[in-house]
């Protein structure tokens, strides 16, 4: 009995990527990168892979019957604005549309402003567009999308930022960073580990650095309450520390530290300081934890182009969730990570 023939699939879980792209390779398609259409065409060669002729056949033929369609279209949403877009979304935002384009689709970015008609009106502009997959990026503020009728496209979040509905969702492993983090402050010899940072962040991120250092404090006999407050509100943070005796201070929002800091330098306090998260185009010199936005932004558009593909539209029955964890930087590895990327 003859061994079984090669197939795309095994090609694309040898390289780790999406049979959808070796099919597109090894057609001469576009939207795949040259340099990764030679390894595809390496592999291939290598796995023995050779198409099958009845199956090439019966695929022309359908394409034919086709005839040429446009590429389907995923469409980004955000309320951000272009002037207001943090290094983390904008880095999501890039290696989201690198890997559409890579897979073959068409991608657009859409700011919805800040009227809640804009959104009620939303899914006439999408369906205009020729849209059939909506990817969601971090918006202004935690919000709920009940409108508009998400019936007719395939939707996944790459933000905890979306309430409501609720949708499959990509997202940065927060509780796992944020383990990280507080068990790196500790390894340097801090106990009272504080928090400062917004309710915002705090609903963003599930309460996972405020839970995570309530663990640890609670292991230790200790207690450090962290100080949450209204984006709007600057935060009394010299009254907190001397209540509070914090050695070491996580800040909720990179922009933050400076300002923390020298408040806290002024009144004769000295702790260490580490961020939640980092900026990936300024220079961070306190330990601190780079999500992997490019990971979640590639990592959302390969589930969504599945989705497409199986014509899974509207809001799930269950959403799952993809977590994926991020790194701790100290500075030195943190200077080393922004020059590379």
């Amino acid at each position: 009995m003859s061994e079984p023939r090669p197939s795309l699939r095994q090609i694309a879980d040898s390289l780790g990527i999406s049979a959808m792209t070796v099919s597109r390779a090894l057609r001469g398609r576009p939207g795949v990168a040259p340099a990764l259409c030679k390894r595809i065409r390496a592999e291939a060669e290598r796995l023995g892979y050779r198409p099958d002729p009845a199956l090439s056949r019966l695929m022309l033929h359908l394409r034919g019957a086709r005839g040429h369609r446009m590429r389907a279209v995923i469409c980004a949403l955000t309320d951000i604005p272009l002037r207001l877009e943090p290094a983390y979304c904008r880095r999501l935002r890039t290696h989201a549309e690198a890997r559409a384009t890579e897979l073959g689709f068409a991608f657009s970015l859409f700011r919805v402003g800040s009227d809640p008609a804009e959104w009620r009106t939303l899914d006439r502009i999408l369906r205009t567009r020729g849209v059939e997959g909506v990817l969601l990026l971090p918006m202004v503020t935690p919000l709920a999308l009940e409108a508009p009728d998400w019936s007719a496209f395939s939707v996944l979040s790459a933000t905890s930022s979306v309430t409501r509905p609720a949708f499959h969702r990509v997202a940065p492993h927060h509780t796992i960073n944020a383990r990280r983090l507080v068990a790196a402050l500790a390894a340097a010899g801090h106990r009272r580990i504080g928090f400062v940072g917004t309710r915002t962040h705090a609903v963003r991120t599930l309460d996972a650095f405020t839970a995570a250092l309530a663990l640890y404090h609670q292991g230790l006999g200790l207690s450090c309450l962290p100080l949450l407050h209204d984006s709007a509100t600057p935060p009394d943070v010299v009254a907190w520390a001397r209540r509070e005796r914090p050695d070491a201070v996580i800040v909720g929002r990179p922009a933050d530290l400076p300002a923390y800091s020298a408040r806290l330098a002024d009144a004769g306090l000295a702790p260490a300081w580490a961020v939640a998260g980092h900026e990936t185009d300024a220079a961070l010199s306190v330990p601190g934890i780079d999500e992997r936005h490019d990971l979640v932004g590639t990592a959302a558009v390969d589930l969504l182009a599945g989705m497409i593909a199986r014509s899974e539209r509207g809001v799930p029955a269950v959403a799952g969730m993809t977590l994926l964890p991020g790194d701790c930087l100290h500075p030195t590895a943190a200077r080393t990570e922004m020059s590379a990327a």
